[in-house]
């Protein structure tokens, strides 16, 4: 007799994508785990080996667990990440005040230790958690982010980072392959600061996320970090312009607290004005001087102007010399 034959093309989800979708972040870690720690449900973690090459593997299994499974699992992470091949879903929170918390931060130039502290319910049933930080990577940079315990190790933990430098994103998925999440984390990285001294303020914001072992999101917060570089050291710069007439700028900085002190004298030593006479804390300064209102307009020719600042981080005194010319 006749026979016929049909074909439907049907689209199947990648390996590690648990919910079909295309996208592989935080609810396939979950998956992940909770398949690997439930017993019977092992088959889901089962990923090696497989034919074929990244990220168009074809899972053959073998009905046990082992690191190799991890590995496909951590490559098929990695892929996603450095891809991007579809939009991920967005990490948005309710505005509400509940959900956003603000916090202030101040940093030196240069590498800072960064550490966020993630405060979970003692009744949570978290089984993996997600942490996205942003910020301007013209500005700062992180490097060695990792989720870690609080005065613990922790043990049977599973992460996955990945640094999208360019974008300034870091992304961090953690789970515990025993089950439920410890109530006290924390995210650590390391903070290089690199601002300019005349704008030395931005912002970095964590988004922290949640799944449950029904791989529901449960747990989302915001967290918004004003950020404030500070000096290495003390300093004070040549004032500019020079010569002048009649304003020129002095700009100083303070590495801590300090009572401060500007003194201003002529060619001979003797004083003519006090500028600055008062405590200001740590950060960089910018003094306007204005040379036609210090005892009643001064005259044209040399003058020294002297910075002290004495503090519990010790003292400091410089010296420079100015030109008004008119």
């Amino acid at each position: 007799g006749n026979s016929q034959v049909f074909y439907t093309q049907f689209k199947t989800s990648a390996a590690a994508d648990y919910n079909g979708d295309n996208t592989i972040d935080l609810v396939d870690l979950a998956a992940f785990v909770k398949a690997w720690s439930t017993p019977n449900s092992a088959f889901g973690a089962d990923l090696a080996p497989y034919t074929d090459s990244i990220p168009s593997i074809r899972v053959v299994g073998d009905s046990r667990l082992n690191i190799q499974d991890l590995f496909v699992f951590v490559d098929m992470w990695n892929y996603y990440q450095t891809t991007r091949s579809l939009p991920k879903k967005s990490a948005a929170v309710s505005q509400g005040s509940e959900q956003v918390e603000r916090h202030e931060l101040r940093v030196r130039k240069g590498e800072n230790a960064f550490t966020h502290a993630i405060n979970l319910d003692e009744k949570n049933e978290l089984i993996a958690l997600s942490a996205e930080v942003r910020y301007n990577p013209a500005r700062m940079r992180f490097d060695s982010s990792s989720i870690a315990g609080v005065n613990k190790k922790l043990e049977g933990g599973f992460t996955l980072a990945h640094l999208d430098s360019i974008n300034g994103i870091v992304t961090i998925n953690y789970a515990d392959l025993k089950g439920n999440l410890d109530n006290q984390l924390q995210f650590i990285s390391t903070l290089t600061s690199n601002m300019d001294r005349l704008s030395n303020e931005d912002s970095i914001v964590i988004f922290i996320n949640g799944v449950d072992k029904s791989l529901k999101q449960t747990y989302s917060k915001q967290f918004v970090y004003s950020i404030k570089e500070i000096p290495n050291s003390f300093n004070m710069s040549q004032n500019y312009p020079n010569p002048f007439n009649p304003r020129t700028t002095i700009n100083y900085e303070l590495p801590a607290k300090a009572k401060v002190n500007l003194l201003l004298f002529d060619i001979l030593g003797r004083k003519v004005a006090t500028l600055i006479d008062e405590e200001q804390n740590e950060g960089y300064y910018q003094f306007g001087f204005d040379a036609a209102k210090v005892a009643e307009g001064l005259a044209s020719g040399v003058y020294i102007y002297r910075l002290s600042a004495t503090g519990a981080n010790g003292n400091f005194h410089a010296t420079k010399k100015m030109v008004l010319l008119k």
